[in-house]
Parts: structure tokens; C-alpha cells; sequence
């Protein structure tokens, strides 16, 4: 990447590698080192997905991307981050459903995979991306919604279970009043002051700080919270302005053994002195 000045307005990413005109960047890594025990999780809009080892990330040639995951009809990818052997995932909905798991739900799968379902239920609601987890970490995050209410909640509040385990909720909307979720993020216990920079359908600037970290409670419903947004404008993303970085120092963990139920085989014998085999099993791994 050439070295530009503060002022300059940089260039088109072309200019090192081919991409299509429709596609766009949703998420960016710092790699010095490309590792064997760390992954990176991709979800996408639709529900899906997959965890695949960083070092299979690794390209010889930088003039043209590399596909990294297969996507379904009308899917775009939404979100990608890095795991380290025993993280734990948050995945979010745009109407604010939520799930968390660990990352040893999900097997690894090669570049040219698709991914499995994020969500047990998502019906028409849609991804908007996933926040990570060191073991024992917990912290507070902060939410806005595109028709400008703002929201923290506790992490602790969340429960872990499976992949597909039961839909939790931490905003809730009135159907007259329905918030979209456009952004979430972890809130770093030592800033005293967020401020979080977004770009409105007014194609204005607009900074919104926050010092209050109370979290709100989860049956508090969603209404618009920021005077700061028009009456007609909506929020469309945020600037992100941190970068993960991997290393030789980033640290991992061991990952952690899932123990599921053995498939069991019970012949029984009915009315008629017919055997048959009842067969349970623990997953559908093509779920």
C-alpha cells in the first residue's frame, strides 16, 4: 500500500488487486503471520456460517482475489472475525435477536465451503454480523438501530448454548415502531467517552457520543433516543476506525472438546415379531 499524506483521499483498492464493481469491504485483518491456530468466522445476511484456518488465507499471487466462501442465491457476506481456539461467538439479527456459542460448534471448513445456519430461526430478519470472545471475557456493548435509538447491554445477560439453540433477545420493537440494527460494537471498560461516527441517509457526518454505559434493560423497548438525527433521516453504517492485528504474539487457547451423545441403535420387536431399528442421533451436520 503506498504511503500517502494525511490530506490525501487515497486510492481505489484496483490498483493492487481486481475486484468486481458490485463488491464491497465488510471486514479487514492486520496478518504479519498467517497461523495455523487461529480461524476466521464469515457470516453472511441470509444466516450462514463457517469457520475456515488462517492460514489457508494465504495467497502467492495478490493480483486477484481469493473466493472464501461459496454463497447461496441472493446471500452477501455481512461480517468477518478472528477466533482463537476457544472463543465464544455473539451473532446478531437486524431486530436485535441474538445467539452465542462457541466457536467449537462450528468444524472447520476449506475456502471453497459454504457455511451452515448461524441461527435456529431467522424468518425474514437478516444478519448484520458477530462480535468474538476471549474465555471468561464479558463487557458491555453498545447498540444503534438505523431509526436512531441507542442501547447498551451487558454480555453477561446473554446464555450460552449451541449452535442452534434457543433465540435470545436484547431490544425489543413495536410493530408500529420497527428499528433496524446497523451497528454494534464492545465497549472498552477504559474509555470514559464512545463516540461512534456515522454517515446518515442525508449523506452527513454526524458523531454521536455516549457516557452513560448503564445497560438497558432487554423488555425496554426500542424508540428513537439521539436528537441529534432528523426526523426524516435514518443512520446507514459507521466508520470503524480499530484494526485486529495477528502476529506471532496474538494469543490462543486450547480449543475445547464438544462431547455429543453416541448414536445409539435399539432394535424393538413389534406386535407382529418384526424387528426394526430406532435410531437417535445428536446433529445434522447439514443444518
Amino acid at each position: 500500500i503506498a504511503d500517502g499524506k494525511w490530506k490525501d483521499e487515497g486510492k481505489h483498492i484496483n490498483y493492487l488487486i481486481s475486484m468486481n464493481s458490485d463488491e464491497k469491504i465488510v471486514s479487514t485483518l492486520i496478518v504479519t503471520e498467517f497461523r495455523s491456530d487461529i480461524s476466521i468466522v464469515m457470516v453472511t445476511r441470509n444466516g450462514q456460517i463457517k469457520r475456515t484456518f488462517l492460514n489457508e488465507f494465504s495467497a502467492v499471487r495478490y493480483s486477484k482475489p481469493i473466493n472464501c466462501m461459496r454463497l447461496l442465491r441472493d446471500d452477501e457476506m455481512v461480517d468477518a472475525k478472528m477466533v482463537t481456539g476457544n472463543s465464544d461467538i455473539l451473532v446478531l439479527t437486524e431486530n436485535g435477536a441474538a445467539t452465542f456459542f462457541n466457536e467449537s460448534e462450528l468444524t472447520p471448513i476449506s475456502l471453497k465451503g459454504s457455511g451452515v445456519k448461524a441461527i435456529s430461526s431467522l424468518k425474514h430478519n437478516a444478519l448484520v454480523g458477530i462480535l468474538t470472545y476471549e474465555p471468561d471475557e464479558k463487557g458491555k456493548i453498545v447498540a444503534l438501530t438505523a431509526q436512531g435509538h441507542i442501547r447498551v447491554f451487558d454480555i453477561g445477560y446473554v446464555q450460552k448454548t449451541a449452535r442452534l439453540g434457543k433465540t435470545q433477545y436484547f431490544m425489543k420493537c413495536f410493530k408500529s415502531d420497527p428499528h433496524t440494527l446497523v451497528y454494534f460494537d464492545k465497549i472498552d471498560r477504559k474509555e470514559s467517552l464512545v463516540q461512534i461516527n456515522t454517515l446518515t441517509s442525508k449523506t452527513s457526518l454526524l458523531p454521536i457520543q455516549l457516557d452513560d454505559f448503564r445497560p438497558v434493560p432487554v423488555d425496554k423497548y426500542a424508540k428513537k433516543n439521539i436528537d441529534t438525527l432528523g426526523e426524516d433521516e435514518t443512520v446507514l453504517g459507521v466508520y470503524h476506525q480499530e484494526i485486529a492485528v495477528v502476529n506471532s504474539k496474538t494469543k490462543t487457547y486450547e480449543p475445547v472438546l464438544v462431547v455429543k451423545e453416541a448414536v445409539t441403535v435399539d432394535t424393538t420387536v413389534d406386535e407382529d415379531n418384526e424387528a426394526y431399528e430406532q435410531i437417535s442421533i445428536f446433529d445434522d451436520l447439514g443444518d
